[in-house]
Protein backbone atom coordinates (compact mmCIF):
# COMPACT_ATOMS: atom_id res chain seq x y z
CA UNK A 1 0.00 0.00 0.00
CA UNK A 2 1.50 3.42 -1.10
CA UNK A 3 0.21 6.71 1.41
CA UNK A 4 1.43 9.81 0.75
CA UNK A 5 3.60 9.65 -2.20
CA UNK A 6 6.21 8.34 -0.03
CA UNK A 7 4.92 5.77 2.17
CA UNK A 8 5.25 2.28 1.80
CA UNK A 9 3.18 -0.25 3.70
CA UNK A 10 4.28 -3.91 2.80
CA UNK A 11 3.32 -7.23 4.82
CA UNK A 12 3.93 -10.59 4.07
CA UNK A 13 2.48 -14.34 5.39
CA UNK A 14 3.46 -17.26 4.58
CA UNK A 15 0.91 -20.65 5.39
CA UNK A 16 -0.48 -23.82 3.95
CA UNK A 17 -3.52 -21.97 3.64
CA UNK A 18 -4.29 -18.73 1.32
CA UNK A 19 -7.16 -17.45 3.45
CA UNK A 20 -5.14 -17.48 6.51
CA UNK A 21 -2.47 -15.71 4.59
CA UNK A 22 -4.77 -13.12 3.48
CA UNK A 23 -5.85 -12.75 7.06
CA UNK A 24 -2.89 -12.40 8.75
CA UNK A 25 -1.77 -10.07 5.86
CA UNK A 26 -4.96 -7.79 6.24
CA UNK A 27 -4.47 -7.60 9.75
CA UNK A 28 -0.72 -6.62 9.76
CA UNK A 29 -1.31 -3.70 7.38
CA UNK A 30 -4.35 -2.37 9.57
CA UNK A 31 -1.45 -2.05 12.44
CA UNK A 32 0.94 -0.26 10.27
CA UNK A 33 -1.66 1.96 9.01
CA UNK A 34 -3.07 3.00 12.42
CA UNK A 35 0.47 3.65 13.69
CA UNK A 36 0.83 5.67 10.66
CA UNK A 37 -2.22 7.89 10.85
CA UNK A 38 -1.62 7.91 14.97
CA UNK A 39 1.64 9.12 13.84
CA UNK A 40 0.64 12.14 11.59
CA UNK A 41 -2.48 13.26 13.85
CA UNK A 42 -0.38 13.89 16.60
CA UNK A 43 2.01 15.59 14.56
CA UNK A 44 -0.57 17.67 13.34
CA UNK A 45 -2.17 18.56 16.96
CA UNK A 46 0.98 19.62 18.29
CA UNK A 47 0.37 23.04 19.61
CA UNK A 48 3.30 24.38 18.86
CA UNK A 49 3.62 23.74 15.30
CA UNK A 50 0.75 25.16 14.33
CA UNK A 51 1.54 28.63 16.67
CA UNK A 52 4.61 29.32 15.48
CA UNK A 53 5.20 31.37 12.63
CA UNK A 54 1.30 31.55 12.17
CA UNK A 55 -1.13 35.20 13.30
CA UNK A 56 -3.73 34.38 15.54
CA UNK A 57 -6.93 34.81 13.75
CA UNK A 58 -8.71 34.82 17.08
CA UNK A 59 -9.43 38.34 16.97
CA UNK A 60 -11.06 40.14 13.79
CA UNK A 61 -9.19 43.15 12.65
CA UNK A 62 -11.73 46.13 12.65
CA UNK A 63 -11.72 49.00 9.76
CA UNK A 64 -12.95 52.38 10.62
Amino acid sequence: VSAEHKHDFVATSRTDNLMTAIDSVVEKMEQQLRKYKEKVQTRHRSVGSRQQGAPSEAAPETSE
